[in-house]
């Protein structure tokens, strides 16, 4: 059952005065993470999650995460009960998400925890899951950097990048820099013949996490190609004078890293950095081109600064890349996580329909540690670019 809510707006300027109305649905049962909402061309909403299992297996609890899948054929009023893709077909890993191909066809980027009981290389792999059919049958092709020991943690960019010829590119990476590659496919995703690695701007050799893992591809209409995501926020220190005194309780937590931007140059085989987008703690970036031409990017504000969840902001291209405003008119979307409960949100991306309801997946935490996952259909003002 919906529930009406008013959409809070914070340093509010070009929305000032301004009413933003919305529903929250419920999806899912409590202990679903991290939802990511795509449309599929028929106009079918289709929402991914995981559930994150886990079982004692002396001396220690081992996880056994599974694959949720959702549908809706309402625009996101009401949504089926989900099916197991890890139970049901096969499909394995955490924190999945959304590429949906002009023909249709379904991508799913995941990683897969060593710790995952039905892993047994012993360390983190990823993957991307493919469906040509829409969620009938599925291929999986594991996204291995070339040169990468057999032990090396391994994640992707968690979009995929449709150029307009139709090829397809995606962020490979293990840890440290030296493990960074593009590969690209051009058959749609059924196989990823060409790889090159990437020379990334600003992050060395000893850069303790990858330099793709989380990334968020974006093309702007000049055809220049940008990557914002998350970076260990001592290393963008370096680069933007952060004062990190601030963060007086567990330092080094990965819950404090920001957002930054870097453009993609020489068919993506160095990644230039642009500069930071926002402050500390926020993370799990995605943009969409709104039908009136501007852009909306949604993050999770993931640390620092209560209450936590999931934000949006327009912004617009310019000649010299994106510009966003992440200091005013912030769209609180999801301030639900309960105070003094830390890493609540995510992932927050948004969808828009034809009739120009917006439509974003979130997930929260009550003060159990329980996680839930809802969406909300909200609108922006129709006078707004009056203003």
């Amino acid at each position: 059952m919906a529930e009406k809510v008013t959409i809070e707006v914070a340093a509010p300027e070009r929305l000032a005065g301004m009413s933003i109305t919305g529903e929250r649905i419920k999806v899912g049962t409590p202990g679903d993470y991290k939802p990511c909402v795509a449309k599929l061309p028929s106009g079918e909403l289709v929402l991914t999650a995981f559930f994150p299992g886990a079982f004692w297996a002396g001396p220690k609890y081992r996880s056994r995460e599974d694959i949720l899948l959702f549908r809706s054929d309402d625009g996101g009023e009401t949504w089926s009960d989900p099916e197991n893709l890890t139970v049901d077909k096969g499909l394995r890993g955490r924190e999945p998400y959304f590429t949906i191909l002009s023909d249709g066809a379904i991508l799913i980027t995941v990683h897969f925890l060593a710790d995952d009981a039905r892993n047994t290389s012993g360390y983190t792999q990823s993957y991307v899951h493919r469906s040509g059919d829409g969620g009938k049958t599925w291929t999986t092709v594991q996204t291995q950097p070339e040169g990468c020991k057999a032990g090396d943690c391994t994640c992707t960019t968690r979009n995929i990048l449709e150029h307009h010829d139709g090829s397809l590119m995606l962020g490979v990476a293990a840890r440290g820099t030296k493990g960074s590659w593009i590969w690209r496919s051009f058959d749609r995703g059924k196989t990823w013949s060409e790889k090159h690695q990437t020379r990334v701007e600003g992050l060395d050799e000893t850069y303790p996490y990858t330099a793709y893992g989380e990334g968020f591809w974006w093309q702007a209409r000049s055809g220049k190609i940008y990557l914002v995501k998350r970076v260990d926020h001592v290393y963008a220190a370096k680069h933007f004078g952060d004062d990190l005194s601030q963060l007086d309780t567990e330092p080094y937590s990965d819950q404090y890293n920001r957002m930054v931007l870097f453009e993609a140059t020489d068919q993506a085989r160095s990644l230039r950095l642009v500069g930071a987008v926002g402050g500390l703690g926020l993370m799990y970036p995605a943009i969409i081109r709104l039908e009136d031409g501007r852009l909306l990017l949604t993050f999770t504000v993931r640390a620092l600064k209560e209450p936590l969840g999931v934000r949006a902001v327009l912004g617009e291209e310019c000649d010299d890349g994106l510009s966003f405003d992440l200091d005013h008119d912030r769209l609180m979307l999801d301030t639900q996580t309960a105070p003094g409960v830390s890493s609540g949100g995510g992932f927050g991306p948004t969808v828009q329909l034809d009739d120009g309801t917006l439509v974003t997946s979130y997930s929260w935490r009550d003060a159990e540690h329980v996680t839930h996952i809802e969406v909300i259909r909200w609108r922006l003002p129709v006078d707004l670019s009056a203003r």
